[in-house]
C-alpha cells in the first residue's frame, strides 16, 4: 500500500511538472512570436512579462533596466504585482547591500541567480520585510544582454519555497536569451532605419542642392555628352529645361566651347588629378552669344579605377569680369588722381612751410610787441597811480584855500557891505560864486579819483528796481514835469551795487535834465543784444548831441552844452565810464541834436 501511495504521489508530481513545463514552452513560443512582430523595447518588455504571468502562470514577473552612470535599476515593465511590492524599493547593480540581491547580482555578474528561500537568504535582507508582506518565497534573476553588455534582468517570483527547479531555470534562461536576441534585432532594426532615413535625407538634400543650386551642375561622358544637368546650367545656355539641353547637345566640345582646346586641356588635368581641376572658359549659348565662366570638373571612377563619368560646376562670371575691368580702370584713374593730388599737396605743404616760417617770425615780433606793451602798461599804471594820487592831493589841498576865500568873502560881505558901493558888492558876490564853483569842481575831481581806488564787490543787482527808485526821486524834485518813463522789467546784472547806483544816477539824471525843455518828455530803460552779449541802455528824447563830438562825452569836465542851457560841471559821464571800465565793461552813446540820446553799457 505504501509503495502504491508513493508511486501515485510521484505520478501526480510528474504530471504537475509536465504541465508546468508545457506552460513554459507555450510562454517561450509566445515570446518568440512577439519578437517577430514587436518593434520597440518597451512593447517587448511589456509583452514578455504579460506572457510569463498569463501563459507561464508565474506569480509575478518584472524586468529591471540598469543605469550604468548611477548603477540604479529601474522597473522597465512588470506584471502580477498585486501587493505593490515594487513600489518604493531601491535596487542597485554595484556592491552595496541593495546591489547584492538576485537582480543586482544577475546584472553585475552576468549569470543566473536563483533564490528558492527568499526570507532566509542573507543577500535578500534589504527587501525581506516587503517580500514577507507580499508572500514571495522564491525568486530567480536572469541577465538580459544587448550584444556583449548586460543591460537588464528578467525577474520571476513565486509564493512557493524551492519553486525553481532545473527545468524551469533552463527554460527561463532560454526566455532571457530570446529577449536578448530580440533587443539586438530591435537595435539593428533601429540602426538600419536611422541609416535609411539618413540616406533618404542625404539624397533629398543632394537633390534639392542639385535642383536649386545657383551654379550649373552637370555629369557628362568624356566623349562630350551630358548624362544629367540642373536647371541653372540649362538656363545659362538658354535652354528651357535640363531635358532639352541633354537631348540637343551631342558634342559638348564643339557645340558649347568657343575654343574646343579649353575642354581638351581641362580633361587632361582632370585625368592627372584626384581632385577638381578649375579653369576660366568661354562658352557659346544656344542663341550664339558668348559668356565667361569658371568650370570646375573632376573624374568619377568605378571600382576598377576606370573613369565612369565627369562631373562639375559652371559659374557665369561675365558680370564679375566686367566689374573687375571697370574696377581696374577706376583704380588706374584713381592712382593718377592720387598722383596729381599728391603733387598738389606737396606744393601746398611747401607753401605751408613758408607760411609757418613767416608766422613764426610774426609770432616772435608779436611776442616782442606784447612784452613792450606790457612794459608800457606797467609804466602807464604807475603814471596813473601817481596822477590819481596827485589829483587827490591837489584837490584836497585846494579845498582849504577855497574855504578861506569863501569865508573871508562872506565876512567882508556881512561887515563891510555898507562901505562898498554897488560895483564892489557885485565883485564880492562874483568872488564867492567862483569859490563855490571851484569847490564843486574839486569835490567832483575827488569823486573821480576815488573811482579808480574803490574795490569791486559783485552781486546780482535789479537794475529795473533801482531805476524806478531813482526816477521816483527825480519826479519829487520836479513835480510839475510831464515825463513818460518806460522801464523794462527783470533787468538784472552782476555788478557792485553802490557803483552801479552812481552810473544809473548819472545816466537817468542826465536824461531827466536834458529833457527839461521838452513838454512831452520820454525816458526809457531797456536791454538789447549787441554782438551776442546783453547791453543795457537809457534813452531820452531831449536835447541830444552832435555825433561829431561823441568822443568828448566821457572826458572829465567836457560839456557839449553851455551851463546857461543846462547846469553841470562835466564830470558825470567821466565817472560813468570809469565805473563801467572797472567792471571790465564798455560804454558808448548815440545821439542826434534835438531828437535825444541813447547811452549803452555792457558789463562782463
Amino acid at each position: 500500500m505504501e509503495d502504491a501511495s508513493r508511486q501515485g504521489e510521484e505520478h501526480n508530481q510528474q504530471e504537475r511538472e509536465i504541465k508546468r513545463l508545457n506552460r513554459l514552452y507555450a510562454a517561450l513560443s509566445q515570446v518568440n512570436h512577439a519578437i517577430v512582430r514587436i518593434r520597440t523595447r518597451e512593447e517587448l518588455f511589456r509583452e514578455v512579462t504579460r506572457v510569463l504571468v498569463e501563459a507561464g502562470k508565474f506569480s509575478m514577473v518584472w524586468i529591471g533596466q540598469h543605469n550604468p552612470a548611477t548603477h540604479e535599476i529601474k522597473v522597465a515593465a512588470q506584471e502580477g504585482d498585486e501587493t505593490g511590492y515594487l513600489n518604493g524599493i531601491r535596487i542597485y547593480a554595484d556592491d552595496r547591500p541593495e546591489g547584492r540581491g538576485p537582480c543586482g547580482t544577475a546584472i553585475r555578474e552576468g549569470h543566473t541567480y536563483v533564490c528558492n528561500d527568499f526570507l532566509n537568504d542573507p543577500r535578500t535582507l534589504p527587501w525581506r520585510e516587503s517580500a514577507a508582506r507580499a508572500g514571495w518565497h522564491s525568486v530567480a534573476g536572469f541577465p538580459i544582454r544587448l550584444g556583449e553588455d548586460v543591460c537588464c534582468a528578467l525577474m520571476v517570483y513565486d509564493h512557493e519555497v524551492n519553486f525553481f527547479g532545473e527545468h524551469e531555470v533552463a527554460l527561463l534562461e532560454e526566455v532571457a536569451q530570446t529577449i536578448s536576441f530580440g533587443l539586438l534585432s530591435l537595435e539593428r532594426e533601429t540602426l538600419r532605419n536611422q541609416s535609411e532615413a539618413a540616406l533618404r535625407r542625404s539624397e533629398e538634400k543632394f537633390r534639392n542642392i542639385f535642383e536649386s543650386a545657383p551654379v550649373g551642375i552637370f555629369q557628362s561622358t568624356i566623349g562630350g555628352r551630358f548624362l544629367g544637368v540642373n536647371a541653372t546650367l540649362a538656363g545659362m545656355f538658354c535652354y528651357d529645361t535640363p531635358e532639352e539641353i541633354v537631348g540637343a547637345v551631342t558634342d559638348i566640345t564643339s557645340q558649347l566651347f568657343v575654343d574646343p582646346m579649353q575642354r581638351t586641356e581641362l580633361i587632361r588635368s582632370v585625368l592627372e588629378s584626384a581632385t577638381f581641376a578649375r579653369s576660366e572658359v568661354l562658352y557659346r549659348r544656344k542663341d550664339g552669344t558668348v559668356f565667361i565662366a569658371t568650370l570646375s570638373m573632376r573624374a568619377v571612377r568605378n571600382d576598377n579605377g576606370d573613369v565612369a563619368f565627369l562631373e562639375g560646376f559652371v559659374e557665369d562670371i561675365t558680370e564679375r569680369k566686367h566689374a573687375e575691368e571697370e574696377i581696374l580702370k577706376l583704380n588706374t584713374d584713381l592712382e593718377q588722381r592720387v598722383r596729381n593730388r599728391t603733387a598738389e599737396l606737396e606744393a601746398a605743404n611747401s607753401a605751408l612751410k613758408k607760411e609757418i616760417e613767416h608766422r613764426k617770425k610774426a609770432q616772435g615780433e608779436i611776442t616782442r610787441l606784447n612784452l613792450d606793451l606790457l612794459r608800457q602798461k606797467v609804466a602807464l599804471e604807475t603814471v596813473n597811480r601817481e596822477l590819481e594820487s596827485f589829483s587827490y592831493s591837489v584837490s584836497h589841498d585846494l579845498r582849504a584855500p577855497l574855504r578861506h576865500l569863501d569865508g573871508f568873502s562872506r565876512i567882508l560881505e556881512e561887515e563891510c557891505a555898507s562901505k562898498l558901493d554897488e560895483s564892489g558888492m557885485d565883485c564880492l558876490q562874483r568872488i564867492r560864486a567862483a569859490a563855490m564853483k571851484m569847490d564843486t569842481l574839486v569835490n567832483a575831481l575827488l569823486q573821480l579819483s576815488r573811482m579808480t581806488r574803490t574795490e569791486i564787490d559783485l552781486h546780482p543787482v535789479d537794475v529795473s528796481a533801482m531805476a524806478r527808485e531813482i526816477v521816483g526821486e527825480l519826479a519829487k524834485s520836479g513835480p510839475d514835469r510831464n515825463v513818460t518813463v518806460d522801464i523794462e522789467d527783470g533787468v538784472v546784472v552782476m555788478a557792485d551795487p553802490r557803483l552801479l547806483r552812481i552810473v544809473m544816477d548819472n545816466l537817468l539824471g542826465n536824461a531827466w535834465k536834458y529833457t527839461s525843455k521838452n513838454n512831452d518828455a520820454c525816458i526809457e530803460l531797456g536791454t538789447m543784444e549787441v554782438t551776442g552779449k546783453r547791453a543795457c541802455f537809457v534813452r531820452d528824447n531831449g536835447a541830444g548831441f552832435d555825433m561829431a563830438y561823441a568822443g568828448k562825452l566821457f572826458g572829465a569836465f567836457q560839456r557839449l552844452h553851455s551851463e546857461a542851457e543846462f547846469e553841470g560841471i562835466g564830470i558825470g559821464l567821466a565817472t560813468v565810464q570809469r565805473i563801467i571800465h572797472r567792471h571790465g565793461g564798455k560804454v558808448w552813446a548815440e545821439g542826434q541834436v534835438g531828437k535825444g540820446a541813447t547811452f549803452y553799457f555792457m558789463l562782463e
